[in-house]
Formats: C-alpha cells, structure tokens, sequence
C-alpha cells in the first residue's frame, strides 16, 4: 500500500504551527493534516499554491468544509471563481458547496509540519467542498476540516495509534482487471 501519511503525530496538549508568518493554534488531539484546493479537474498541483493546515475530523460529514475567509486568505481562491453546486446546511448554518478538488501533502515521517519533497496527492473525492460565509459570530469551523468522507471516496485505510498519537493515511494497491 503506498503510504500518503507516515507516522503523523498528533499531541496530547496544544500545539501551533506557522502559516504566513502566523501563528496557528492546534488543540489537545486534534489530527492536522496540510492541503491544498484547487479547481476541478487539475491534474498536477501547480507547486506555487498554498498548503495550509486542516484538522482531519472522522465526525464531519463532507469532503471538507473551510471558512470564507480560510478559502481567500489561506487557499488564495476567491468563492466565486469555484463553479456553485448547490447550498447545503451545516451545523444549522446556510453554506455554500463549490466544486474543487482537495490535495493532500504527504508528511516526512514522524513529523507534523514538515514535508517528503512528494508531490501531494489529489484525493478523489466527489469534487466539492463547503464553504461557510463569515457573516456571523459563530466560528466554526475554527481551522478547515477534512472529513471522513473524502478519505471514504478516496478509498484510503485511516490508521489511528492512540497509544503513540500518530496517524497513518494508505492508499490500496490495485491489482487484476477488476480493481
């Protein structure tokens, strides 16, 4: 099985990263992956466009959700350059969904913020994202999430070690005509 995460950690205290000379804060036990978003259809991830952090969340029920905001200022993607599929509710929240695909950028293993040199890998996933507008007081979601779903799609083996706090994301080899 080719191996997309290996030994991710997450922490048992918060943590934070770095994104554009920012400091990002990342809770007791939340699993943080780096993406990318593109538009459809895009084949190879132009190396220019931003990665960011995502919580990988097994309880959210999209492909990925991420704040207005996030989009613009961490994805450099403006909404409205995104093809709108339909409005969707979240958490009791009018949203939009829009069609991009997700990249996913495989970690150097046992390490969190830090990168293999492989390119990252397209999740195929149905090509839609939700975005929440940023007209509210609510802040949810905090950082983008990356749901359980996507890697469903994807077809990829989720492995948790609680015990060590790491992650391991596997994509399936497929073998025969049939696979």
């Amino acid at each position: 099985m080719p191996t997309l995460l290996r030994r991710l950690p997450f922490f048992t205290h918060s943590t934070t990263t770095s994104l554009h000379g920012r400091t990002v804060r990342i809770k007791a036990d939340q699993i943080v992956v780096w993406v990318s978003l593109s538009p459809p259809a895009t084949r190879h991830l132009d190396p220019r466009v931003p990665r960011f952090p995502a919580i990988l969340d097994t309880g959210c029920n999209h492909n990925f959700v991420i704040r207005e905001r996030h989009l613009i200022e961490w994805a450099g993607i403006h909404p409205g350059s995104l093809r709108r599929l339909s409005r969707v509710r979240t958490r009791g929240r009018s949203a939009v969904e829009l069609n991009a695909d997700i990249w996913l950028h495989r970690n150097r293993a046992g390490e969190r913020d830090q990168f293999n040199g492989a390119p990252p890998v397209l999740l195929e996933t149905q090509p839609a994202i939700i975005v929440v507008p940023d007209d509210s007081a609510d802040t949810h979601p905090r950082l983008p999430l990356l749901g359980l779903r996507a890697l469903r799609w994807a077809k990829l083996d989720l492995h948790i070690d609680s015990r060590r706090c790491r992650v391991t994301i596997r994509r399936r080899r497929r073998f025969g005509l049939f696979a």
